[in-house]
């Protein structure tokens, strides 16, 4: 099982992602770790380097019940084309990142709070 751990810039991915880590035993892909220099941040080159990142879990998930990504995905279609990962969306109260125009609506889930 892939879990991606997605939101804002600053939201807490990568804090939540290495907490579940040591808890679930899993690894954690984090986009601020293993994002691709070659990639820049256009909505093109965004979707190739999340598609890189979700191949890079795949390749894990096949020795690992559980794998963490952490990575901003925030646009609708993309965790679309990526539908066999189950995506969380991370909010911080009150953090304000450079993504607070991007299309972080309309995941399907779950709505929980976490005290970290």
């Amino acid at each position: 099982m892939i879990i991606w751990l997605c939101g804002k810039s600053g939201a807490g991915k990568s804090t939540l992602a290495g907490k579940l880590s040591r808890i679930l035993n899993a690894p954690v892909i984090d986009a601020d770790v293993h994002r691709n220099p070659k990639y820049g941040w256009s909505l093109e080159d965004r979707n190739k380097s999340c598609h890189d990142l979700a191949g890079q879990a795949a390749r894990l998930e096949e020795k690992n019940p559980i794998v963490i990504v952490s990575a901003i995905a925030p646009y609708a279609g993309l965790r679309k084309e990526l539908y066999w990962i189950n995506f969380i969306q991370v909010d911080h109260v009150g953090s304000k990142g450079r993504d607070d125009d991007a299309e972080f609506e309309h995941i399907d889930g779950l709505e929980f709070n976490i005290t970290l």
